[in-house]
């Protein structure tokens, strides 16, 4: 729901009407296992699957416009989706909601090129995406931009917490976080992670 109010908060609108699609977070675990154990035929499988999926909700809900989250499970946007697609006129865009700079070796210009827009969380991405990959169709678009959920209030000052880190969590983001917990627990300081 944050996210259909965040696009149409947009001067340009490019979405009528579109449905979130969430995939299988198992499913998603099981093929990251089996791509790091080398079991590229489940991996493989998974990924057609997902594509095949998708070409079947777009027959049932004729979207206008396909959004992709950060886009970097970019192994089932492939030929027979972007054909399926192509043949439709359906737009695509992707929404970087985490920093592109960490992601950007996964991104060609020919495989961004396939998307009708980018958006970005951060507005450095913005420009970087602008100059580095010349791509103009780019609009910053933040998180937390629906201020019915995403506003100030009252809060219970005994339950107060120093350090709160929302988001996921990689190798380096761990490393991280284990070296703030450390000085948290040595300085005494309540320290919560979502994500």
């Amino acid at each position: 729901e944050s996210i259909v109010k965040a696009f149409n908060m947009l001067e340009d609108t490019h979405a009528d009407k579109f449905t979130l699609q969430y995939f299988n977070k198992q499913a998603g675990v099981l093929k990251k296992t089996a791509t790091k154990l080398g079991i590229s035929y489940f991996a493989n499988k998974y990924n057609q699957d997902v594509s095949n999926n998708l070409i079947k909700k777009c027959d049932e809900y004729k979207p206008n416009l396909i959004l992709f989250i950060n886009a970097d499970y970019v192994e089932f946007i492939n030929k027979d989706l972007m054909d399926y697609i192509d043949k439709e006129k359906i737009k695509t865009a992707v929404w970087f909601i985490d920093t592109f700079l960490n992601m950007k070796e996964k991104y060609s210009r020919e495989y961004l090129e396939k998307f009708s827009y980018l958006y970005s969380f951060d507005y450095n991405d913005v420009e970087y995406i602008q100059k580095e990959y010349l791509f103009k169709n780019i609009q910053y678009l933040p998180l937390g931009s629906d201020s019915s959920v995403y506003r100030k209030q009252k809060y219970d000052k005994s339950k107060m917490i120093d350090i709160c880190f929302v988001g996921n969590a990689d190798e380096k983001r761990l490393a991280v976080l284990e070296i703030v917990a450390k000085w948290c627990n040595g300085k005494n300081k309540t320290m919560i992670i979502y994500g």
